[in-house]
């Protein structure tokens, strides 16, 4: 079941990756502010994400 949990977390990843510079272009031209917020917090996200993978392969 990890496995399979893992695997999904991998493509969310890989899925936002590409989404998110559309997403962001998108709303850099409507609102640069809000762009440069989401922009902070899915750098934030990332590496929370990161952090946790790292302490779930620990365990």
């Amino acid at each position: 079941m990890e496995a399979v949990i893992n695997q999904v977390n991998t493509v969310g990843l890989a899925v936002s990756g590409v989404t998110s510079p559309v997403w962001v272009t998108w709303l850099a031209t409507i609102n640069p502010a809000l762009a440069a917020i989401l922009t902070i917090l899915g750098i934030v996200l990332t590496v929370l994400k990161i952090i946790s993978f790292v302490n779930g392969g620990k365990e």
